[in-house]
């Protein structure tokens, strides 16, 4: 039987000189998951830059992680040891900018992300001690001892379990905020099944004691969950087409200072805050897209199971059905119009002139990612055309 998960993302950020500890990090993150994860409804997804960044050629590295990565991870955690990292345009390494951005944000939510950093005995170094470096991470630790939210460690044993502790009072400490609910996107075991264009999504084991109302209680909740995708990417629409406009009216309301050279560097500058946004949306996208479809998915196959029940136990006309009958047609409601906003913005999009590298790339993403969702709601929609006919045969 599906089961309903919230997830919480986890950012681990640390330079090379510490690539075994956040191994270690990541199997800690497993061990939650398996040890409490599934018997109380939950997972951690680790997120770090080797793994969930993508080539993209433009922009300062450390820009790409922070667009890609995105700010809406639940937990942060930092590792040093004596490397402190390359320079950044305005941090002394990656990973201090990136704590930064996280304990930004924390000041002025008071709640997420949580924030966890440690710092490893440079004695137990594979690597051999860079003065300058050292240094650097030592000026560092001194800043964050004023914040006191640091530990210390000499193996990598004892990492993992301080992490395993830290963990865990880290997710009571989000559960216990107030908007503990906003961010948190909801996932279904077993519910990545690949779709199947034209006809009903294919019928996963389901405990054989589950009834039409476990099965209706399923489809709610996925649908439910659904919608809410549908919602984030619809908002962020708007909101994009916002500061579009206001982009838009900053670029021509440019006062001439008689430099044409000068002139030029403030529109390209403007421009690029355009793509900057334009990278964000991109990553709303790629990321309510996947959990809308497999909530999609979930729904689908709860009501086709649901439907064979109803068919094998001659209760066509009980109320659960009619009633689950209205959610998939509402359901085929939300998709039309979350498809036509899409298709207009992504039409919108392809006209836009080809201004600088970084917008073009931008766009380039964009379209590609409106692309990816408006071929999944095109095959979401005749689904749901398929589970209707079937409702009504």
């Amino acid at each position: 039987m599906a089961k309903v998960f919230k997830n919480y993302d986890v950012f681990i950020s640390s330079p090379s000189d510490v690539a075994a500890e956040r191994e270690i990090v990541q199997e800690a993150i497993e061990q939650i998951n398996q040890i409490r994860g599934r018997k109380e409804g939950f997972m951690l997804t680790p997120l770090r830059w080797e793994n969930d960044v993508s080539s993209q050629i433009g922009g300062r590295p450390q820009e790409i992680i922070n667009e890609q990565i995105g700010e809406d991870y639940d937990i942060f955690i930092g590792i040093l040891c004596n490397r402190f990292g390359q320079p950044t345009l305005e941090y002394e390494s990656g990973t201090e900018e990136e704590f930064f951005r996280a304990y930004n944000r924390y000041e002025n939510s008071k709640t997420n992300p949580q924030i966890l950093f440690y710092f490893k005995d440079p004695r137990q170094s594979e690597m051999p001690i860079d003065a300058k470096q050292f240094l650097k991470v030592a000026n560092f630790k001194e800043i964050l001892k004023e914040l006191g939210i640091y530990e210390d460690f000499d193996s990598r044993d004892a990492l993992k379990q301080k992490v395993l502790a830290a963990l865990v009072k880290a997710l009571d400490r989000i559960e216990k905020s107030p908007n503990e609910a906003s961010g948190h996107q909801v996932v279904s075991e077993d519910a990545s099944a690949c779709s199947s264009k034209g006809v009903i999504v294919p019928i996963s084991e389901f405990d054989e004691d589950v009834g039409i109302m476990d099965l209706a209680e399923m489809v709610y909740d996925s649908i439910e969950v659904f919608k809410e995708n549908m919602e984030t990417m619809s908002v962020a629409t708007g909101r994009l087409g916002e500061r579009m406009r206001l982009r838009n009216e900053e670029i021509n309301s440019i006062q001439s200072t008689g430099d044409p050279r000068k002139d030029q560097k403030n529109a390209k500058a403007m421009v690029e805050k355009v793509a900057a946004e334009l990278q964000r949306y991109c990553h709303v996208l790629d990321q309510s897209t996947p959990n809308a479809k497999r909530e999609f998915l979930s729904a689908l196959r709860c009501m086709e199971h649901a439907i064979i029940i109803s068919h094998q136990d001659g209760v066509e006309s009980r109320s659960d059905i009619i009633k689950l009958t209205a959610e998939i047609e509402g359901l085929r409601t939300a998709v039309t119009t979350t498809y036509s906003q899409a298709s207009n913005f992504r039409d919108a999009l392809s006209k836009w002139p080809r201004m600088t590298s970084k917008l073009n790339q931008a766009k380039r993403r964009a379209i590609n990612s409106l692309n990816d969702l408006l071929n999944f709601l095109s095959e979401a929609l005749e689904n749901i055309k398929t589970t209707l006919d079937a409702i009504a045969n």
